[in-house]
């Protein structure tokens, strides 16, 4: 059975190739952005 993969993208990343697809880096609550990677759950 595959074993699950997971990717860390930079902000940079984000800047570079903005897709609308693709999960935020970070969650914004209350306005302000967090500083920990959004979860999946």
């Amino acid at each position: 059975m595959p074993q699950a993969q997971l990717y860390v993208l930079s902000d940079q990343y984000y800047q570079d190739f903005p897709d609308d697809k693709l999960m935020q880096n970070k969650d914004v609550i209350n306005g302000t952005l967090h500083s920990r990677p959004c979860s999946s759950g």
